[in-house]
């Protein structure tokens, strides 16, 4: 029977003991959770979280309601806005974490969304990362943002969000 170590275990019993990025062991878990009445009219936007750049994204869940028409909703990452602006800052990337998800046929049950643009193995990679920076930024936050990319006949309704990171 073969085994396989992964990356922490390695680390442990590497001579000299090496140390593992507290990220990876996840020990410092942030909660951005809420709901709020949304009516997702074209190019409308729903700031739902801010998040550190270095921080890594465990969990990314959103419920909607029906919302009627025809709804498509993409979801990225938004430069933080100066203070006092009552909209998102300069759009990072707007789809990097969801492409086009569907909210107008049915109500969607809270569900996982945290790799349905992303691949597995970016479970460890950075928010900067997530969001297609060839490097660091200079900046600490990112704001999560909802894009609605189609709005048509839109239904006011309910978006719900569980975000989970470490930090």
């Amino acid at each position: 029977m073969a085994n396989t170590n992964s990356p922490e275990i390695t680390l442990l019993e590497a001579s000299p003991r090496g140390i593992q990025d507290r990220r990876e062991t996840g020990s410092a878990k942030v909660i951005s959770k809420g709901t709020v009445e949304f009516t997702p009219n074209a190019n409308d936007t729903l700031t739902v979280a801010r998040v550190p750049a270095d921080a890594t994204l465990d969990s990314l869940r959103f419920a909607f309601d029906d919302n009627g028409g025809t709804i498509t909703i993409d979801c990225g990452f938004y430069l933080v806005p100066v203070e006092g602006a009552s909209t998102p800052g300069t759009v990072v990337d707007q789809n990097a974490l969801i492409t086009l998800l569907d909210t107008s046929t049915a109500a969607l049950a809270m569900t996982e969304q945290r790799f349905e643009t992303q691949e597995i193995n970016t479970i460890t990679e950075r928010m900067w990362d997530l969001a297609n920076l060839a490097a660091r930024p200079n900046y600490d936050q990112f704001d999560i943002v909802l894009t609605v990319v189609t709005g048509t006949s839109p239904v006011a309704g309910t978006v719900s969000w569980y975000i989970e990171y470490t930090t």
